[in-house]
């Protein structure tokens, strides 16, 4: 599931797997999912996002976080 919400001017999507994953198969899939330069989107795990994204801690948000760049549509 990926849920999109609105932060200032970044769009932050949360992606929650369906089933528990070890950070190994989220590191594995986060690689697959990476924008080569990071000029559209940055990809966080849970226990990495900034704190200015006040996600820290937070049991609600998913495994893996991404912030999109203003104007970029991100397909998964």
């Amino acid at each position: 599931m990926l849920v999109v919400t609105k932060l200032k001017s970044t769009e932050i999507g949360r992606i929650v797997f369906s089933l528990l994953l070890d950070a190994e198969a989220v590191d594995e899939m986060m690689s697959t999912m990476r924008c080569q330069k990071g000029e559209n989107y940055l990809l966080y795990r849970k226990d990495l996002v900034p704190l200015r994204f006040h996600y820290a801690g937070s049991s609600r948000i998913g495994e893996v976080v991404i912030a999109g760049r203003p104007g970029v549509c991100i397909f998964l």
